[in-house]
């Protein structure tokens, strides 16, 4: 079994755009050589409802994620961590299995069960072939629903925060990600870290546990996902291994974007930046095609290995300030209430201020400038994104999953390339030009004496 964090470093900020529920375009055979239904995503509500999508695509590997609107947005003061303290506690023993049943059978099959996490959601993927799927989902249901949370295992297990949080204080990115979310919300909410804080480390026994497990494990912010998975075959096994708690879960109070300037000195000769503005929720598929189109234009980091980045607009702007190496990327991510958009830069500490300058002029030029022959090629980079991002099944599952917790129902392939054709270029500059001219936020990590501050971008 692995633990691991989503939704936190430079590579993968695009969150925005995940891709969309797929569609095969050709028929597969069985061994007998007849054809098989053509692979499509169908989907359910049970009547406690816990909402439930399967796409049976005949892969040799069954999928299945357990999506759970409970992330760090929703700790309360007294709380801070508990996500990070729930996560690593993904594969202790439940009311029914031992640790060590639980690593047992799934290790000896050659599966694996990893708790994810973001600021929104919880996300357990059990993976295992499709013939092991029956008598292994149990123990999925099991670290899902009736976790034990045993005090003597909680206490044994305090290392791995430990581990995570020394891991996190070693990757700027990943700290970036961190203080950008503390610069751009107000206190609680989304401000609220994935990494639980030192003082907390320990503190979260038992009853603590059972508290947040029970008021925000529920089926009304839960959703089953399968893939590589028959639906039927899915709704049967959730009826016989689950054990629901249908109790009414809080309102999700919505964060609001502040204009905060955050930073954080560590030394060294490196600064990172990021800038962000408040960009488009989950719920809004318009604006979020339209800023991943500006995005597209923009430019992503370099997409030709070992290229330097220089050919994209605000690779060019960034080199055009500095003679030393640098990293850039682009921020687009959508929660189910907001969003942020925006650039993370790093950069040498003696050239950030004239890099972040210059790329941040470089996006509102092309904002402003924004013509149908760029809006073409970005609309063909976005659909290649998105059909690339799909051949990964993982990603398949991801999209799935977030879009039943947001309400939405799948959509096929063509129908995310029609998304994207429809947008007009006047749809496109309506939206980037709202994002543009709000209010930004600032976090610099590293040797940050050089960071600008916004008054210094306006």
């Amino acid at each position: 079994m692995s633990l691991s964090i989503r939704g936190a470093g430079f590579k993968g900020i695009n969150t925005a755009l995940r891709g969309f529920a797929t569609q095969s375009a050709a028929h597969s055979h069985d061994l007998h050589g007849q054809p098989l239904a053509k692979p499509s995503v169908k989907q359910t509500k049970l009547p406690n409802g816990l909402a439930i999508v399967a796409l049976e695509n005949y892969s040799p590997i069954s999928r299945v994620g357990v999506f759970v609107r409970a992330g760090a947005r929703f700790e309360q003061p007294g709380q801070f961590g508990i996500t990070h303290a729930l996560r690593s506690a993904t594969g202790l023993s439940t009311s029914r299995s031992t640790t060590f049943r639980i690593t047992r059978h799934i290790d000896y099959l050659g599966g694996s069960l990893t708790a994810n996490s973001t600021r929104e959601d919880f996300i357990f993927v059990l993976e295992i072939q499709r013939d092991n799927l029956g008598n292994t989902i149990g123990f999925l249901a099991d670290s899902v629903t009736e976790p034990a949370f045993k005090p003597w295992e909680l206490s044994d297990n305090s290392y791995r925060i430990e581990i995570d949080r020394k891991r996190m204080k070693i990757s700027p990115e990943v700290r970036l990600m961190e203080l950008t979310h503390e610069a751009a919300f107000k206190s609680g909410g989304l401000s609220n870290s994935l990494f639980c804080p030192k003082h907390m480390i320990g503190k979260h026994d038992h009853d603590v546990l059972m508290d947040y497990f029970n008021t925000y494990f529920v089926t009304s912010r839960m959703a089953v996902v399968g893939v590589g998975v028959e639906l039927s075959n899915l709704v049967e096994a959730v009826e016989k291994t689950f054990t629901f708690n249908s109790v009414p879960a809080p309102d999700i109070i919505k964060s609001k974007f502040t204009a905060g300037n955050v930073r954080a000195e560590i030394g060294g000769n490196i600064a990172y930046v990021s800038v962000v503005a408040e960009g488009a929720s989950a719920k809004n598929a318009k604006d979020i095609v339209a800023l991943s189109l500006f995005q597209q234009l923009l430019g992503n980091g370099p997409r030709i290995k070992y290229s330097d980045g220089k050919a994209s607009p605000l690779g060019g702007a960034a080199a055009s300030a500095t003679e030393h190496p640098f990293a850039l990327t682009g921020i687009n991510i959508a929660y189910s209430d907001t969003g942020l958009f925006g650039i993370a830069v790093g950069a040498a500490s003696s050239d950030i201020h004239n890099v972040v300058k210059a790329v941040v002029k470089k996006m509102r030029d092309v904002g402003s400038g924004l013509n149908d022959g760029q809006l073409k090629t970005a609309k063909l980079q976005l659909k290649a994104h998105a059909l690339l991002s799909l051949e990964q099944q993982n990603q398949v599952l991801e999209e799935l999953g977030t879009r039943a917790l947001n309400g939405e129902t799948s959509i096929s392939l063509d129908n995310v390339q029609s998304a994207i054709d429809s947008l007009s270029l006047n749809d496109v500059k309506e939206v980037v030009s709202r994002v543009l001219k709000g209010r930004v936020a600032i976090a610099g990590l590293g040797q940050v004496h050089n960071v600008p501050y916004i008054e210094d971008l306006i």
